[in-house]
């Protein structure tokens, strides 16, 4: 009983003070220290951070994001958990989403995403049939240029598989 106030905090509270001053010493300090390991396991700032939100590099890896993304900012090392600087919105981490990603994706591109999707199998994954089925909303003129579809041994776009004769 000892540890109570003999009473309340007055209405100039200081605590609001330490609160304040904490905050802004702990924001400075999140902008000055490198805390974020990156996918080439170097230390770097929030600011040089960026996240991939699109799913893109769960299934092509990290080169094609950043081949896409035209960026000096490096993707967080897959080992760390990464929801947290996309959940804490104070941390200002730049995220890309679907839709900007479909924003950069040009007929170059969809050819090599095709390439991947042969090199890697990943045609064989429901998740890239998952993925492309959100990406479809977002490049819908572009959709049927990306090879995704085996047929006779062979990796077709949806263009491309119409125009066949077999």
């Amino acid at each position: 009983l000892s540890l109570l106030l003999k009473s309340p905090l007055p209405e100039d509270d200081t605590a609001q003070q330490i609160i304040d001053s904490y905050n802004t010493t702990y924001l400075e300090q999140l902008e000055n220290t490198e805390i974020v390991i990156n996918d080439n396991n170097q230390i770097q700032l929030l600011s040089d951070t960026i996240i991939d939100d699109s799913g893109l590099t769960e299934l092509f890896g990290n080169e094609i994001f950043y081949k896409i993304i035209d960026t000096e900012k490096r993707l967080p090392h897959s080992n760390l958990d990464a929801k947290y600087l996309k959940d804490y919105e104070y941390l200002n981490v730049e995220a890309i989403g679907l839709e900007e990603l479909a924003d950069q994706i040009t007929p170059e591109l969809c050819e090599s995403l095709g390439y991947i999707i042969a090199q890697s199998t990943l045609f064989e994954k429901p998740e890239l049939l998952k993925w492309l089925n959100k990406l479809v909303k977002h490049i819908p003129e572009y959709f049927g240029k990306i090879p995704f579809i085996v047929h006779n041994n062979t990796l077709f776009s949806l263009e491309r598989l119409i125009e066949e004769e077999d």
